[in-house]
């Protein structure tokens, strides 16, 4: 009597022919977890071909495969049932692709590709890439990150594995960061690792972080908020430096005061902020006079319409010019021309004499006015 021969037969070797042969003993789940085993990915597609299975034998041929490490062979078996759809329903399940991805080994990245390969193309049972990296194995090889890196990647992808991996080792942090220019919209991600290590008191992940252009200043300047919670010096110290005080600082001693931080950790930090504060409007205050020659003091204003308003004082003709001009163009909008004496005001022409001395000019030889209401009406 003649051996049956499925369809197909003619397309396998002589050596899977004849293994075929071999088999004949065995049921077609016996064969189904020998091909996988052997990791003959063609004579498996036969068998697949040949029998019929249940979702559940092929979920535990590809359960078979994750552990055995064979990447073909996983791929014939999802391939053949159209991604992960072990489920009844049809729908796809999930449960059994996370199950799957957990099984992969640490030195497994094949079989791990090979997963999120078939999850990307096929509709069934599609995990977020975000959950995929959140199952990581432990100890993995650069593979893994390097893969979702470059051939998955997206910023968002960038942030899930900063907060996956890149947290759990400095090494790890600057081999993802390295990856940072390949993206667009990364300013949110290394910021947010800023505020975990400067909570978790880690300086070397601050250093690096803040070497990658991170901002203490984000989210109102929570990186730093949250190291004097913690009386972290190292990182206050760390950080300072690159903090915007001026605009952050009060809000800041607002917040501490607000969580009942102890005194002793903010006492210094209300002394930094205020000379911060005075320091950057006494600053703010010379930018916005120049010294034009010995004689001229020019006061620069930028209104809210994005017009730019220039005052001359020149104490040798007596005389206020006034400018107005539109940004990006040469010639100006407005230009009007008075004597000191029609102003009608001394003691802001006196002021404006005083700055003018004080910025280093020469108009010692003008009388002195009095100093009384130094200010505009």
């Amino acid at each position: 009597m003649a051996w049956f021969k499925p369809e197909g037969w003619e397309n396998l070797s002589q050596e899977d022919q004849a293994w075929m042969k071999e088999a004949k003993a065995l049921n077609k789940v016996e064969k189904l977890r020998a091909c996988v085993l052997a990791n003959k990915p063609e004579r498996l597609r036969f068998v697949l071909k040949a029998y019929s299975f249940s979702r559940q034998e092929h979920y535990q041929a590809s359960r078979l495969a994750v552990i055995n490490q064979s990447a073909e062979p996983l791929r014939v078996i999802l391939n053949h049932i159209g991604g992960f759809n072990f489920d009844e329903t049809g729908a796809g399940d999930r449960e059994a692709a996370f199950k799957l991805f957990k099984c992969v080994a640490p030195e497994a990245f094949p079989v791990w590709k090979t997963l999120c390969v078939s999850n990307k193309t096929h509709s069934c049972g599609q995990l977020a890439e975000s959950e995929i990296i959140g199952m990581f194995p432990p100890k993995m090889s650069r593979d893994f990150l390097r893969f979702h890196l470059d051939e998955m990647g997206s910023s968002h992808t960038f942030g899930e594995c900063i907060k996956a991996i890149g947290l759990q080792s400095t090494e790890e942090l600057r081999f993802i960061l390295a990856w940072s220019e390949n993206f667009e919209n990364t300013q949110y991600a290394i910021d947010s690792a800023l505020v975990s290590v400067a909570e978790a008191g880690d300086a070397d992940k601050t250093k690096l972080l803040l070497e990658n252009k991170a901002d203490p200043n984000y989210s109102g300047g929570i990186s730093f908020l949250r190291a004097v919670e913690k009386g972290n010096r190292e990182i206050i110290d760390l950080l300072l430096p690159h903090m915007d005080l001026e605009t952050h600082g009060e809000s800041l001693m607002g917040e501490l005061r607000g969580k009942r931080v102890d005194p002793s950790k903010i006492d210094w930090l209300e002394k930094t902020v205020n000379e911060a504060v005075s320091a950057a409007r006494a600053r703010k205050s010379r930018e916005n006079y120049t010294l034009v020659d010995a004689d001229t003091l020019a006061e620069t204003k930028q209104l809210p319409s994005g017009m730019k308003l220039t005052t001359l004082f020149n104490f040798k003709s007596s005389q206020q010019t006034v400018i107005v001009e539109k940004a990006g163009e040469k010639e100006s909008l407005a230009v009007a021309v008075k004597d000191f004496n029609e102003i009608g005001n001394d003691a802001f022409i006196e002021a404006m004499r005083l700055k003018l001395v004080e910025l280093g000019g020469k108009a010692d030889d003008i009388s002195r006015l009095p100093k009384k209401g130094l200010t505009r009406d």
